[in-house]
């Protein structure tokens, strides 16, 4: 009798844990009842004839005229997977590596009616399995797989070599498969068994967990967090279940067990998600999909329509901190700023100089009368100089601030700056987006897409004498097109993800015109000297192009795009104007134009960027938006000029894509360049060649077997400026291909080789000291509160076309940020020109002197 007792005994300690188990449960995460983030009404694809595990979503498929609804797996810009249902009512598996355009048929894996094929782009792992089968694992799958041509079908298809295995065998029976879901990371899947329930399973170690029971006649659909600690359940027909999974709940599933729990298994508690009683004529809730850890979408069809709906963990943020919220790059952030003084606290402190002024447009907008009851009185600006898409949406864990600026910290002190960065509202740090979901603000704008083109860049290497590359008719100029229209994808993706991160309205701003295109118009002595009419050209056309993709990508993703293209008319740089809309070149310590003066640094990062009464203009265009007609209405219309970009036929069949954002710094003396390039982007095992800008050098290499390449190159000898390498292939589908990449090139040591960050390092340990450092060495600084009502503007902005705009404000001097040795050089050097020009001058005169003596 004893040991009757103590087994009794220890079971009721096993339930008291377990209660104990469930309270600390209920207590964070999603054990409390989600509340509703974003519900709006939906447009998107409804139905596939078959489940998907994916997203829904139209894209083009080789072989086929138009464009395709399939169910797609991963984000744009990477390996991605998709299914779709061709003309002959076949279910077929598709690939798309980085580059391509388009998808590809996969033969030797079945994924149809009744197989089930799941893929996870983080970890490039494929799940596929009959229904009555084992669940199988593509491991590595987009470095498995080999393109060929088929005749028979004209166009190029792939074959797959890939060593499977066995994930689920350690349940021991042949139970016939549901369906599945993986998650993101694709570390967890949510496997259905028949007649067994819902299963949590590792697909790294197979380790299995049942988690409920569900019933054999519903069409349920699944999600699980990257985390393995929620799993969500979509109904076609019915309702929306949420279960919250921990090692002591459920059990370890085997036929034996049959399909109920034993009364000693403590069950997964399940979260309340009673969407019917929000939705009146409510008939099913499906295609779970988690965001993030945090963020659960469903899509929810009633009688009268159906509904995207998002729901967030954790209890509900106060609401009503901030009105609005900004995102976007430097043309959002405000750099070109006539003195540091106006860069609010903290942004102009490498390495977190985002630049962001208190004069931008976000603010300037409250200075006009009823934009505050549009965009409320509470603002917050997140946008950051340099800022790609990127910037905004990459959640991931590896995500180590905005160009790597935390990359130099361990993982343990990236976490917590990342904390503190939310918490302290510090920018470039963490994705601009987290703001969005922190404060939930009414209204959100997006200024964004100029970096991912490489388009300030491209501007610096044309700030020279002579017509860049870029500039000039041929196979740069026409790539630089293709290369603008494929951000629209990216683009759309981005717009879809602020959309469901918070109830609020998205407008997306497009970018100004910010120089004169015109023949007949004077420049200037600097500037005409810098950039000649071709080149104000290309300047011009390529910000058409960029907006048109913008607008374009923002109709599809239905939000308003708001033009401000022609806010800068009469002040754009080229145009005679005592109030210019934009800095031309402004003296600084950044770059420099002048390649036969090495190692100096003249130009300042706020050359080619608005003044702050440019961003009183493009407030002024966001406010007549919304005065006007055309408010809230979306066109079709995205017309391009095509003449100025036509394609060069020798070059036809190339595409070209900017293998890097952002502008990478090198110098002569730092020995061989490092050229990274991406898994996945050329065909494994096949050559490339490398050539330089204004060089006969080429060099040829093999690719790896991951489609990636790391390797050293010896750079010509250039002198100092900015110049592109070139990296000619094929894709894996035999796409022909240029990626190229923008260096700043210095035939002398670079001033940026020296750590900046290590005041940083020895002085501060958190953001709250940096910053309190940052702030006793700018106590003269006249700044707002982050949130200010009434950012500070010198003077209240005056009709286009006035010549005392800002005149009152004697900061709008443009600031000489250089060292005494960088001025000395300047001093000589322009000593050196006026002694050779008035010597040519006084030469001449004698000349002149000595033909009217002869005479």
């Amino acid at each position: 009798m004893r040991w009757v007792l103590k087994v009794i005994v220890g079971v009721c300690i096993v339930m008291i844990m377990n209660s104990f188990s469930v309270a600390a449960a209920d207590s964070r995460g999603w054990a409390g009842e989600p509340y509703v983030v974003s519900r709006e009404k939906s447009n998107s694809i409804r139905y596939l004839p078959f489940y998907c595990g994916g997203d829904v979503a139209q894209i083009q498929v080789a072989g086929e005229i138009t464009p395709q609804h399939a169910c797609v797996f991963g984000k744009v810009g990477a390996f991605r997977m998709a299914q779709y249902l061709n003309n002959q009512g076949k279910i077929q598996l598709l690939a798309s590596y980085a580059l391509d355009r388009q998808f590809y048929v996969v033969r030797d894996i079945l994924c149809g009616y009744e197989y089930i094929c799941v893929y996870s782009q983080a970890s490039d792992t494929l799940l596929t399995g009959l229904y009555n089968d084992r669940l199988l694992a593509y491991d590595n799958l987009s470095r498995m797989l080999r393109s060929r041509f088929d005749p028979s079908v004209a166009n190029y298809y792939f074959t797959t070599e890939a060593q499977v295995r066995a994930v689920n065998e350690a349940v021991g029976v042949n139970l016939p498969l549901g369906r599945v879901a993986i998650s993101r990371n694709g570390k967890w899947a949510a496997v259905e068994y028949r007649g067994l329930g819902l299963i949590r399973l590792n697909v790294t170690s197979g380790e299995q967990r049942r988690v409920a029971t569900l019933s054999t006649r519903d069409r349920n659909n699944f999600a699980i967090t990257d985390d393995g600690k929620a799993i969500a359940v979509g109904n076609e027909q019915g309702g929306a279940r949420l279960f919250t999974v921990d090692a002591t709940c459920g059990d370890r599933p085997a036929r034996e067990i049959g399909e109920q729990f034993p009364p000693y298994v403590r069950t997964c508690p399940e979260v309340p998600l009673d969407i019917s009683r929000n939705f009146p004529y409510f008939y099913s809730a499906e295609r779970p999909y988690f965001f993030d850890d945090d963020r659960l979408y469903y899509l929810v069809t009633t009688s009268v329509g159906s509904w995207d709906v998002v729901y967030s963990s954790g209890p509900p943020p106060a609401t009503g901190i901030i009105d609005y919220v900004a995102l976007g790059d430097s043309f959002t952030s405000g750099e070109g700023e006539a003195s540091d003084a106006y860069y609010l606290l903290g942004t102009n402190n490498p390495p977190h100089n985002c630049h962001l002024s208190n004069r931008s447009y976000p603010y300037a907008l409250l200075q006009i009368p009823l934009m505050g009851e549009v965009y409320g009185t509470k603002v917050l600006s997140v946008a950051c100089s340099g800022a790609v898409m990127a910037d905004i949406t990459n959640n991931s864990e590896e995500y180590t601030g905005q160009g790597g600026r935390i990359a130099y910290l361990d993982s343990a002190a990236q976490s917590s700056f990342k904390e503190e960065a939310l918490a302290l509202d510090k920018r470039g740090i963490i994705p601009q987006l987290s703001f969005v979901k922190k404060y939930q603000p009414r209204q959100v704008t997006i200024g964004i897409g100029g970096n991912d083109a490489g388009f300030m860049n491209k501007l610096k290497s044309c700030v020279a004498p002579g017509v860049c590359e870029w500039a000039r008719e041929g196979p740069h100029r026409s790539a630089i097109a293709r290369e603008i229209d494929a951000l629209h994808e990216r683009l759309k993706e981005m717009i879809h993800r602020v959309k469901k991160s918070a109830n609020t309205t998205v407008r997306v701003i497009g970018y100004p015109q910010i120089i004169s295109d015109e023949r007949d118009v004077s420049c200037g002595l600097v500037l005409g000297m810098l950039l000649s009419y071709e080149e104000r050209i290309f300047m011009a056309r390529s910000i058409s192009r960029l907006n048109s993709a913008i607008r374009r990508a923002a109709h599809e993703a239905e939000v308003e795009y708001v033009s401000v293209e022609d806010a800068y008319v009469g002040h754009r740089l080229c145009e005679s104007t005592q109030s210019p809309a934009m800095n031309g070149v402004r003296f600084g310590d950044d770059f420099s134009p002048i390649a036969t003066l090495s190692g100096l640094k003249l130009l300042g990062a706020e050359s080619f960027h608005p003044t702050a009464f440019g961003h009183q203009l493009v407030a002024q265009q966001i406010a007549q938006y919304h005065n006007s007609a055309t408010h809230g209405l979306r066109t079709d219309s995205f017309t391009t000029d095509e003449t100025y970009w036509r394609a060069d036929p020798k070059e036809e069949g190339f595409r070209y894509v900017l293998l890097h954002p952002d502008l990478r710094k090198y110098s002569r003396g730092d020995g061989a360049y490092q050229l990274t390039i991406p898994k996945g982007m050329f065909m494994p095992n096949s050559k490339i060649s490398v050539y330089y800008q204004n060089s006969s050098i080429e060099h040829t290499f093999m690719v790896g077997l991951n489609g990636g390449f790391e390797g050293e190159l010896v750079l010509p000898e250039y002198q100092s400026g900015v110049y592109a390498i070139y990296i000619k292939g094929v894709t894996p589908s035999n796409e022909l291909i240029s990626a190229y990449t923008m260096i700043e090139y210095s035939d002398g040591s670079l001033s940026e080789g020296v750590d900046t960050r290590s005041e940083y390092v020895n002085s501060s340990n958190t953001f709250a000291d940096y910053f309190s450092t940052a702030q006793q060495k700018n106590t003269q600084q006249v700044l707002p509160s982050v949130f200010s009502s009434t950012p500070f503007v010198p003077a209240p902005i005056q009709e286009r076309g006035s010549s005392s705009v800002l005149a009152s404000d004697s900061r709008l001097r443009s600031p000489i940020k250089m060292n005494l040795r960088d001025m000395l050089v300047l001093i000589v050097a322009t000593g050196f020109t006026l002694c050779t020009l008035m010597g040519a001058l006084w030469f001449l005169a004698r000349r002149v002197k000595k033909g009217g003596d002869e005479v």
